[in-house]
């Protein structure tokens, strides 16, 4: 067998492979004896009729495909090996001479793992930021954020005033046709918070349990809904519960609801938490510098298999977050007016730098000699399960990989700083 190698751009490579009439002979043979054994003819048993009868009853293109499904695999198996070539994916095959009694020859085109060169990262400093000291008004905040969680709901006999508590029907339409995320029941709102349009929320200001009302807004032209923009859209609302908000008072008493021994001891324990916070932030900041810094100065080809399953993986992740808040994937393309096509594009380029960036790190990790043990493996499999998160023995490989990488770029945070 021959091989003769084409280096592609992208980090690709052309094979084209030739296999001898010799060697192709006792494929057909190996073809025509796999294709006997499943075939019935009167007067043989299973498998032991005649290379020649078989021939002649199944037909020439069975055969030949039989004796493809059989060759290529095995040839291209073994022209990898000999190139020494680890392909990212499987080939792109494309047979250019076969047939009983000539050569195979075939190209075979993939995407193997690119060369990267790596750039004197070991100079690559970063500063530090020291992280904002928590403010009072922070602590304030969340305050009283806890104070509206904990809020009572009190059914009253009156008509809607701001801060109340409502649940509501309601349709919208644009023109005559409805909207069709544009229509709720018994929907919770609370007036005045801006979870809708604030002049819908005024709107519903003096309505009764039971009542009805009909209105119009004017949405703004740069509302995130394009389709909404600088349109007017027309609602109709059922009143279906009104209830005041009661406000917990803020002390000792109410602490202790948070398991806190007091308010003081409550608020420091919001401002540890706002601080780590904070500091956890500066630290995925400073990550983010390094990694960027380190890409910019380092160089390696992208192959487009590996742009093409993050852009996937990218597009799934947001398809996830969209129809995690209720909305439907095609009517969310509507409303921005993009297909699917042009957001795989927008996507793209964002895809090519974490690509460029898992191999250069990966890289990195690969000449820092960074690895982790299975004992690390195993510990961080059962935080996963923990999480009820399943864990397949295959997946084994791929959380290793993770770790090393975790362990690569904490090497990297560490020399920078020095």
């Amino acid at each position: 067998m021959e091989v003769k190698k084409e280096i592609l751009p992208k980090s690709r490579v052309k094979l084209t492979i030739s296999v001898s009439p010799i060697a192709m002979g006792e494929y057909f043979a190996q073809a025509l004896e796999k294709l006997a054994a499943g075939l019935n003819l009167p007067g043989f048993r299973p498998g032991k009729a005649p290379l020649s009868l078989v021939e002649q009853k199944v037909g020439e293109e069975k055969i030949n495909q039989e004796v493809l499904e059989i060759a290529l695999p095995l040839t291209y198996q073994e022209a990898i090996q000999k190139e020494k070539l680890a392909p990212l994916e499987g080939p792109r095959v494309n047979v250019k001479e076969f047939g009983k009694g000539k050569s195979l020859i075939y190209e075979a085109e993939v995407d193997i793992l690119p060369e990267v060169k790596l750039g004197d990262y070991i100079k690559i400093k970063v500063k530090e930021r020291k992280s904002e000291e928590v403010k009072e008004k922070d602590i304030e905040m969340v305050l009283k954020q806890l104070q509206r969680q904990t809020a009572d709901l009190k059914p009253v006999d009156r008509l809607v005033q701001k801060g109340d508590f409502v649940e509501i029907d309601f349709e919208s339409f644009l023109g005559e046709k409805t909207l069709p995320q544009g229509k709720s029941q018994n929907h919770p709102l609370v007036i005045g918070e801006g979870q809708f349009v604030p002049e819908f929320e005024e709107k519903l200001i003096g309505m009764e349990k039971g009542g009805k009302r009909k209105f119009s807004i004017k949405f703004p032209p740069h509302f995130h809904n394009k389709e909404l923009a600088g349109k007017e859209v027309s609602f109709f609302v059922l009143m279906k519960e009104i209830k005041e908000v009661v406000l917990p008072k803020i002390d000792d008493p109410w602490a202790s609801k948070f398991g806190k021994k007091d308010l003081k001891d409550l608020k420091n324990s919001i401002r540890e938490s706002l601080q780590k916070e904070a500091e956890r932030k500066e630290e995925d900041r400073l990550e983010q510098e390094i990694i960027e810094k380190i890409a910019q100065i380092s160089e390696t080809e992208i192959p487009e298999s590996l742009v093409f399953a993050e852009t996937q993986r990218l597009l799934q992740n947001l398809i996830y977050q969209v129809e995690g808040k209720g909305l439907k994937w095609q009517d969310y393309l509507r409303n921005i007016k993009k297909t699917q096509e042009e957001m795989v594009a927008g996507l793209k380029k964002g895809a090519e730098q974490n690509v460029k960036v898992s191999l250069v790190l990966g890289a990195i990790k690969k000449k820092e000699g960074v690895e982790a043990s299975e004992q690390e493996v195993e510990e961080e499999i059962e935080k996963l399960k923990e999480q009820k998160i399943e864990v397949k023995d295959e997946d084994r490989k791929r959380i290793k990989n993770i770790l090393e990488i975790r362990k690569t770029v904490e090497r990297l945070k560490k020399i920078a700083r020095t």
